[in-house]
């Protein structure tokens, strides 16, 4: 082909140069024209434009050269040469009057029309004078000006001119016919636009394609019935119809708006089959929603897929997604019914977000939050629904969100919302009554474990006011009785306690053997032992030969001393072997009790062999000195006096400091004095006098000297032990102990500035009291308590340097406590293990024990923490957060060791037993030794289980969610970890958490 069209170049080429040479040399100016005309004629535009530019060279200015100029610009144009438009138009400009001036612009029109260059066709078309052309020119004018104007959208002109066109017969009667259709049907003159298209039917041409447009008519009248009437029969004949893809959609859509969603289905299926293009949303929304409610669910998620994929929730500058707020709403319900409700809660999430309609927003917010509730993911619920019933206050599901948001909020531990939730609600139904009930009861429960028991006591009664529950009542009321006995209301305590013994089926609770202690307690606290007793035996009665033996040890101890004090000698000795036995903790005291009643029944051999064991077997007891003094007094009632003294002495030398050296001095006094030792005897006295002027024993130690010193001649040595005596317990004391007892009330009163400014009056006053020492232990709390922590320190080291009374103790734990907390743990473990050689009680010593675990802890000393945790954990008696605290460190020991295996048992029984924050720490630490062995599966795993059983402990789910996103980093999973962080971002209160998760998010922005 190339080869040919080279060739006739050549051809004409040659032929041009030789005609030519021949015009120049031989041929007329007339034959010029002639051959340019002739070549004209037979559409040789090149040569004929050749010959015309040289008759118009001749500047003959004769009628041929005009007609020249006319011919040279029409060959130029038909060979697109750019000046063909310039030589037009200077020719019209030249030649306005010339017959082929009019015809010039037309050529030029028709030939833009073929280029379909609607501008030019439209400024032609319009310059040429319809007058001076044909009837068929004018014909050909109007049509095709009519469709530049259509192409470039002047819709008011195409159709001026089109119904020109359109109503006499001609080439262009159907053509004009169909735009004018279509040009009212834009109009909305749809009845107009069917008298159209019924003629431009009769054209065979446009026969094939008037049933889809007269179809859309109808459609567009919402008249479905004749658009399935049309479409049904043009579809029966598909041969003589264009566009069958398109009826096939228009008779689909007839059928949907008619509900008839199975034939509209089946006629979007043809549609589709040929569909080349992603569809338009809006029918994309129809195609799917016809197939979900023909109930065929998985092909309508497929088919919702594409808008809700392309749907994201709404924002501020994104404008509303209607239609993909509704295909992820009925995506959701779809995989609703499929079962898969993970996908279902992606998808009405989705939806719920999406702002374009409210009442789908809302349905799917319940929807969403529903699904979270049965899949018990209370946090999600309390999250949404609370945002929920703020969004939508007149829902018609605000009954039953408030319910789910009660019993989300009880069962991820939320108390504190829980409460105030159910309080806010005007209409309580009883589902919601039976959730405060029971939120209320855990509340106090947690609250009793922190040791408020103020708050507690009011939560229990608000629970005790829905008793819904038998259960939770009787578990209330036990607990109630517990925090009475606390603050050591010990009738509340009994009233509760019996209370519980009369609610039906009571009997069959744990709490009701539970309660059988504590009302034992309660009346042996108000001395009322022979009730008392009847509670303990029933309860050792029953727990003798269980398994689990709660408080089983102590409540024996209460027992036999019941019997010991109401005399009942041999059931308290039976007791008390029974204690002994079983090698109890208590062994030592059950010993020491056993000595006691042997000496009160002159029984004192016996008496002094149970001391004895004491003393001999039980090196650490806290009964040892107790046990040395009282067989060290049976031996001076015994007239044993050199075997009372040595007795005696023990007693001062293992417990120098105790409480009760003041009585071993005084007896220790008596039996030098009857063995005529005066000098050995005065001295004791005198100590008691120099170093406790105050104690009880202070008054028999000054008679006891004066009857000394009068035995030894030297009674002239008393009156300075006197008057120290006076002083140190002057018998006008009223102004002092009402301004001490005022500056005490400040203190007791939570008024610690208050109280400071007193007691340092107080101090610069009787600074020499007797009272002085009390009121240096308020004034270093006080100090404590308003944070001025060196100043506290200083008061109880003073306190500390003095002789042991009643505070002593408290001053080592506070001493301990604050130097923990200025991270002087050395000093602090000094005072702690002061405290386990001086602890009086079994809270003190309990308290010690979990400090000296604490400051091994932090002194990498793991042995020693073990060592500690192991011995809490081994008293039947510890108290709970004692025990709780233990187990954690035993964890965070083997944790620290890298033992991960260990670490990993100790840590799941601290999550699984405290719901504390020893638990929450522990069920964190769990997600970070799984983290550290590359186990994220499991790290996440322990690490939701922060979020879903200790959520009021901010700190370690804050920590959590964090170790989250690190576990997701270290799994390439940087979309989850982006989300993780984002949410930390939002919703953590602690500012150092914000940044942090800050920080991550930076470092990971760019991840893919």
């Amino acid at each position: 082909m190339k080869k040919n069209i080279f060739l006739s170049a050549c051809l004409i080429s040659a032929f041009l140069s030789s005609q030519a040479q021949q015009t120049l040399s031989q041929r007329s100016d007339n034959e010029l024209f002639n051959v340019g005309l002739e070549l004209f004629d037979k559409k040789k535009y090149g040569a004929a434009s050749e010959f015309f530019g040289q008759y118009i060279g001749l500047h003959k200015h004769d009628l041929r050269s005009i007609e020249a100029q006319y011919y040279k610009a029409y060959s130029d144009l038909q060979l697109f040469h750019p000046d063909a438009e310039r030589q037009f138009k200077e020719f019209v400009t030249a030649h306005p009057d010339h017959p082929k001036a009019a015809l010039a612009y037309f050529e030029l029109g028709k030939f833009y029309y073929q280029q379909k260059n609607y501008p030019k066709v439209i400024e032609y078309f319009q310059l040429a004078t319809p007058e001076k052309l044909s009837a068929a020119q004018q014909i050909e004018r109007e049509f095709k000006l009519a469709y530049a104007c259509l192409s470039e959208k002047d819709f008011e002109q195409a159709e001026k001119l089109f119904n020109r066109v359109k109503n006499s017969e001609h080439q262009y009667t159907a053509s004009a016919n169909y735009y004018a259709a279509y040009l009212n049907i834009k109009q909305q003159r749809y009845n107009e636009a069917l008298i159209d298209l019924d003629k431009a039917e009769k054209n065979e041409a446009y026969a094939p394609t008037v049933p889809l447009m007269r179809a859309n008519v109808y459609h567009k009248r919402k008249d479905f019935d004749k658009v399935i009437e049309i479409g049904e029969k043009a579809l029966a004949d598909t041969a003589k119809l264009v566009g069958t893809e398109e009826m096939s959609l228009l008779v689909g859509d007839a059928y949907y708006n008619k509900e008839n969603y199975t034939k509209a289905n089946q006629y979007f299926d043809v549609y589709l089959q040929s569909a080349k293009q992603p569809l338009a949303a809006p029918l994309q929304y129809r195609v799917a929603y016809a197939l979900f409610r023909s109930g065929k669910t998985d092909k309508a998620i497929e088919a919702f897929k594409p808008l809700t994929q392309a749907s994201q929730p709404d924002a501020e500058s994104q404008p509303k997604d209607t239609l993909g707020q509704l295909a992820n709403y009925y995506t959701g319900v779809a995989y609703l019914k499929a079962g898969n409700k993970s996908q279902a809660l992606n998808a009405f999430d989705q939806a719920r977000r999406n702002k374009a309609q409210s009442s789908v927003s809302e349905q799917a917010w319940f929807n969403y939050a529903k699904i979270n509730y049965d899949a018990a993911n209370y946090n999600e619920v309390i999250d949404i629904l609370t945002v929920y019933l703020v969004k939508f206050p007149d829902s018609n599901n605000e009954n039953e969100a408030n319910e789910m948001l009660s019993e989300s909020l009880l069962n991820s531990n939320n108390y504190d919302e829980a409460l105030e939730h159910i309080g806010a609600i005007k209409k309580k139904t009883p589902r919601i009554n039976a959730a405060f009930q029971r939120v209320s009861y855990l509340k106090g429960t947690q609250l009793y474990n922190e040791n408020n028991l103020d708050n507690a006591l009011q939560l229990f009664q608000k629970s005790l006011d829905n008793r819904i529950d038998n259960d939770i009542t009787v578990a209330a009321l036990f607990w109630l009785g517990e925090v009475y006995s606390a603050q050591k209301q010990y009738s509340d305590a009994i009233k509760q306690y019996e209370e519980l013994m009369r609610v039906q089926g009571a009997v069959k609770s744990p709490y009701y053997l539970k309660m059988r202690y504590g009302l034992g307690y309660a009346f042996y606290n108000t001395k009322q032992y022979d009730k008392a007793l009847i509670h303990f035996r029933e309860y050792t009665n029953q727990l003798e030969k269980a398994t689990a033996k709660q408080q089983y040890a102590d409540a024996l101890v209460r027992l036999a001393d019941c019997y010991y004090i109401d005399k009942n000698y041999g059931q308290a000795l039976k007791a008390y072997d029974k204690i002994i036995d079983r090698k109890d903790p208590e062994s030592d005291y059950a010993l020491y009790q056993k000595g006691l009643i042997f000496s009160a029944s002159d029984r004192n051999d016996e008496a002094k062999k149970s001391f004895g064991t004491i003393i001999e077997r039980y090196a650490d007891s806290r009964f040892k000195d107790e046990a040395t003094f009282q067989r060290a007094e049976i031996d001076l009632e015994s007239g044993n006096y050199e075997a009372a003294t040595s007795g005696f002495t023990a007693a001062i030398a293992l417990n120098p400091k105790g409480s009760s050296v003041p009585y071993y001095y005084l007896k220790r006094a008596v039996a030098y004095s009857n063995l005529r030792q005066y000098d050995k005897s005065a001295a004791d006295y005198k100590k008691i006098l120099d170093e406790y002027p105050k104690h009880a024993t202070a008054n028999e130690a000054l008679q006891g000297l004066q009857k000394v010193l009068t035995s030894a001649g030297t009674v002239d040595e008393l009156n300075d032990y006197l008057t120290k005596y006076k002083n140190s317990n002057p018998e006008a004391t009223d102004l002092e102990n009402i301004e001490f007892d005022a500056a005490k009330g400040l203190y007791y009163s939570q008024k610690y500035d208050k109280a400071i400014k007193s007691l340092e009056n107080f101090l610069n006053g009787y600074g020499q009291s007797g009272l002085a020492q009390e009121a240096k232990f308020l004034l270093a709390e006080s100090y404590y308590r308003v944070g001025k922590r060196d100043k506290s320190i200083e008061l109880h080291k003073e306190l500390l340097s003095a002789k042991k009374n009643n505070t002593t103790n408290k001053s080592v734990m506070r001493l301990a406590e604050l130097e923990y907390a200025n991270a002087n743990y050395k000093a602090s473990q000094v005072y702690y293990n002061l405290l386990v050689n001086t602890a009086s009680n079994k809270r003190e010593l309990f308290n010690a024990w979990t400090g000296m675990m604490e400051t091994y802890y932090q002194l990498a000393n793991y042995d020693s923490v073990a060592y500690f945790a192991q011995t809490i954990s081994a008293k039947d008696n510890a108290p709970i957060d004692a025990a709780n605290k233990a187990s954690l460190y035993a964890g965070k020991v083997a944790y620290a060791k890298g033992d991960y295996e260990t670490a990993t048992d100790e840590l799941l029984n601290t999550a699984n037993e405290a719901k504390d924050q020893y638990g929450a720490e522990a069920q964190y630490l769990l997600g970070e030794v799984f983290y550290k062995q590359k186990k994220y599966k499991e790290s996440l795993q322990a690490l939701y289980g922060v979020k879903d059983n200790f959520a009021n402990y901010q700190k370690w789910n804050d920590k959590a969610y964090l170790l989250m996103a690190d576990n997701f980093i270290a799994q390439n999973q940087y979309y989850q970890a982006r989300a993780t962080l984002s949410s930390i971002i939002e919703n953590s209160p602690d500012n150092g958490t914000r940044d942090a998760a800050k920080q991550k998010l930076e470092q990971i922005k760019n991840k893919k």
